[in-house]
């Protein structure tokens, strides 16, 4: 059996506003219509959408291993877009 990495990261350039991008990223309970590894997210504790801190969780698969991690938000402004992250926490 596979673990996931202990660290990855991954980028792409996407000729578009900030803002449109924005509007897509930022919900992230669309992320598996376009992730290859992340199939479904939710946001937990009450959060509805993008907030600094916002706490969601994902669901991913990579071959035949699979698990969900709880993540956060450090970044709630469509004008950072271009560097947009998430926080993910371990858990045992």
């Amino acid at each position: 059996m596979t673990d996931f990495p202990e660290k990855s990261s991954a980028s792409i350039e996407i000729n578009a506003a900030p803002e449109v991008v924005w509007q897509l990223v930022a919900d992230i309970t669309r992320m598996g219509e376009w992730s290859p590894e992340c199939w479904k997210a939710e946001w937990e504790d009450g959060t509805t959408g993008p907030a600094v801190g916002a706490l969601f969780r994902g669901y991913n698969r990579a071959g035949s291993t699979s698990g969900s991690r709880r993540a956060s938000s450090p970044t709630a402004n469509p004008e950072l877009c271009s560097r947009s992250k998430f926080r993910v926490r371990r858990t045992s």
